[in-house]
């Protein structure tokens, strides 16, 4: 039978959009795959001794860290800050400034209830036995500085609460001894009353003494004012002010005048020099200057010139440069350039004249100025010392006589002054310990455990580079997972692991086969499949284990099926049935044996071996020959299914012989063992041949692991279907078909083939 024609039904080359096996016939697109849920539960149970190991490190230390701990009692007092301090006077205590008017006036108060000059004053309280019972249980406590100071110890654990919206603070403190927590906390509420009593009353008096000297001051001040207003009557000699002020405001007027206009004759002079300057550093002709070139005699001279010009131009047309009237004509541009020049010359010798002419002018005006303006100052500050004498002598006066009102009121005042705090709830001894916190400390191990084991577990998983999981196979080396096989048990012989599928000593792996098996018949390619080349990547991942036991679920579903030793370098398909076969495939190419002499028939039911028994000088050689295909045209006649167990494809290339012969491969990854990247060059090997690969098998899963598969992959309840009955119960599907059962769909009985059919297959 001709080979038919291969093509990629997953889509076009290796990593492309397609769907592997027909998209929605496998029931998910490759590449669109993402990790599920029980995705990360395999990685956990892969390492769930890390994860219990830490949990029981982290737990345990947490606990014994709890219930070994110094138990600390803590006790506080609720104290009020008063807003306004109580007045009988009726007075606005406006010298009183540690009043409660703002958020910043609390949270000075806060601040100082947080500062060293508390804990300095409490600190002085705690003396005699007091001290040392407070000081007892830090004994042994050492810091870099040396043992801990009384002052530390109070600093470290005191702590100060403001209730939000409102004036009332909690001042807790902490400590080993529950009634000592209380006294110190009544210690710290009590000194910030004091303080505040204190400095009210330290306000107050400084206000009044304050008050005393400033009203001394002012007697003085208004004895000196008056003395001095007289002496200022007699040094003046009574002399009119007013008018020597009208004398020199005439003459500052006039000056003011004066300056005016010379600094605008200088600033219009200046201007024009300036540009002259300008001109002459930059080499331009100082008659493009509009206040030179309007100049009469410039003027003249620039059109004279202009004409010279325009005259040379013309006879430039008609003569040439040595010609007597050009010649001429030349001498008389020259003759009006030079004159131009002088012009220029003069005219920039006039400006410059002006220029320093304007500058003496505004010096003068200013000069005069000045002079007009340190008379009328002096006028004014006869004027002023005296007026401001005379105010002054009127102010002071007034002022002595108010505050010596107010210092009879304030001195009133201060003996009813009081506290602008108040202690509302002093503290009481504690019964229960504020530390350690026994169930959240317990809860943190136990989370922070779990949390600690689960993240040293997904960081040592995401480091592992081994194919594990579905989504490795899917998203990762890119085709589809036909199924999981369980891990076999490793008492087992070759030949009962061989044989798995037809004795059905394990109902899970039969049931794994057998999805296998459908699975690849899902699509097209794969339910016409005849030849199908089992291969891995690297050797002892299974490939023998899946070749014989897929072969076995082919004859099990009533197809003639072939088992195929390919892998000549190291077979494994014989001894894996227990068998020492005397001929193969060797005598078969290269001795006199025929192919019925190599074939071992009847294995099982429906299932015949065409063993290698030695491995010949080169393997390759005879893979890639025209009697290796010959071979395989022949066993296409003879049987409904070609099982072949080539060799790894990332060992050895025999494979890729393998790949135009046949119509497609069934790639097998053990689990947790090969590499993603070098199972994704295998794979990507295989794809670039465009020889359907009809999926993945996943081999050697654990128990565990195959339950999560069973129940993430298929409806759970098909597991307890396949698996929960009785022994007794169960039916193999090989048994539900019968040896009478019709041949599969889509396969020609071999039996009776008329010489027509034989014919047509061989074309």
């Amino acid at each position: 039978m001709a080979k038919q024609e291969k093509r990629n039904p997953y889509g076009d080359g290796y990593g492309g959009a397609g769907n592997y096996g027909g998209g929605s016939d496998y029931g998910y697109e490759v590449g669109q795959s993402h990790r599920s849920l029980g995705d990360y539960l395999i990685l956990l149970r892969e390492r769930v001794w890390y994860i219990i190991i830490i949990f029981l490190v982290v737990a345990t230390g947490t606990t014994l860290f709890t219930f070994r701990k110094t138990k600390i009692y803590t006790s506080g007092a609720l104290v009020e800050i008063l807003r306004d301090d109580s007045n009988p006077m009726g007075g606005s205590g406006d010298i009183d400034l540690s009043q409660i008017r703002s958020a910043e006036d609390l949270n000075t108060e806060i601040n100082f209830l947080n500062s060293g000059r508390l804990i300095q004053a409490v600190n002085k309280r705690l003396t005699g036995p007091e001290r040392e019972a407070f000081m007892e249980p830090y004994e042994d406590t050492i810091t870099f500085s040396g043992p801990l100071t009384p002052l530390e110890v109070l600093g470290r654990n005191r702590e100060i609460k403001p209730a939000r919206m409102s004036l009332n603070v909690y001042i807790s403190y902490s400590h080993p001894e529950a009634a000592i927590a209380a006294d110190v906390a009544n210690m710290f509420a009590e000194e910030y009353v004091a303080y505040s009593l204190n400095r009210g009353l330290e306000a107050s008096i400084q206000a009044v003494e304050d008050l005393r000297r400033e009203a001394d001051v002012k007697k003085l001040r208004v004895d000196e004012l008056e003395a001095e207003l007289a002496q200022y009557r007699r040094d003046n000699n009574q002399v009119s002010i007013e008018q020597s002020e009208n004398v020199a405001l005439s003459e500052l007027q006039a000056n003011t005048s004066r300056l005016n206009a010379a600094e605008a004759e200088f600033s219009s002079v200046e201007t024009q020099w300036e540009l002259v300057e300008q001109y002459t550093e930059e080499g331009r002709p100082l008659w493009d200057l509009e206040f030179i070139s309007m100049r009469p005699l410039v003027q003249d001279l620039l059109a004279r010139r202009a004409n010279a010009l325009i005259n040379i131009s013309t006879l430039a047309k008609r003569y040439r440069e040595k010609h007597p009237v050009m010649i001429e004509a030349a001498q008389n541009l020259n003759q009006i350039n030079t004159e131009l020049m002088r012009a220029v010359t003069t005219a920039t010798a006039s400006i410059e004249a002006n220029y320093k002419r304007a500058e003496k002018n505004l010096l003068a005006a200013e000069k005069a100025l000045e002079k007009s303006e340190k008379r009328m100052l002096n006028l004014a500050e006869v004027r002023t010392g005296y007026n401001s004498i005379f105010r002054d002598f009127q102010v002071a006066q007034m002022n002595y006589q108010q505050l010596i009102s107010q210092l009879a009121t304030r001195e009133a005042e201060t003996s009813w002054k009081t506290a602008q705090a108040e202690i509302i709830d002093r503290a009481q001894i504690p019964i229960n310990p504020s530390s350690p916190n026994v169930p959240l400390n317990l809860a943190l191990g136990v989370v922070g455990g779990l949390g600690l084991g689960i993240g040293f577990a997904f960081g040592l998983a995401f480091l592992d580079n081994r194919v594990k999981s579905a989504y490795d196979v899917e998203e990762m080396i890119g085709i589809p997972l036909l199924g999981i096989v369980p891990k076999i048990d490793r008492r087992l012989s070759s030949a009962e692991r061989a044989r798995a599928v037809a004795t059905n000593l394990d109902s899970k792996v039969t049931e794994s086969f057998r999805t296998i098996h459908s699975s690849i018949s899902l699509s097209d390619e794969g339910k016409l499949a005849q030849v199908i080349a089992v291969t891995s990547t690297l050797p002892a991942e299974g490939k023998s284990f899946i070749a014989t036991n897929l072969a076995l679920t082919f004859a099990g579903q009533g197809q003639k099926t072939l088992i195929v030793d390919c892998d000549m370098r190291l077979p494994n398909v014989s001894k894996s049935f227990g068998m020492k076969p005397k001929t193969g495939m060797y005598d078969y190419f290269f001795g006199d044996k025929t192919l019925d002499d190599v074939i071992v028939k009847e294995v099982t039911p429906n299932c015949d071996i065409l063993p290698t028994e030695r491995a010949p000088d080169n393997p390759t050689q005879v893979l890639n020959s025209v009697e290796f295909e010959q071979l395989l045209i022949q066993l296409r006649h003879r049987y409904h299914k070609i099982v072949i167990d080539s060799p790894p494809v990332g060992a050895v290339s025999d494979t890729l012989c393998l790949l135009p012969l046949i119509d497609g491969v069934v790639f097998v990854v053990k689990f947790n063992d090969v590499k993603k990247k070098a199972a994704k060059a295998s794979v990507k090997t295989l794809l670039e041949s465009e020889t359907p690969v009809f999926g993945a098998v996943m081999n050697a899963i654990s128990a565990k692991m195959s339950n999560y598969y069973y129940s993430h992959y298929y409806d759970y309840s098909y597991h307890d279907y396949y698996y929960m009955k009785e022994p007794g119960n169960r039916q193999s599907l090989s048994e539900a078909t019968g040896p009478n059962s019709p041949t599969p769909t889509g396969q020609l009985p071999l039996e009776g083939k008329d010489e027509s059919v034989k014919a047509s297959e061989k074309v």
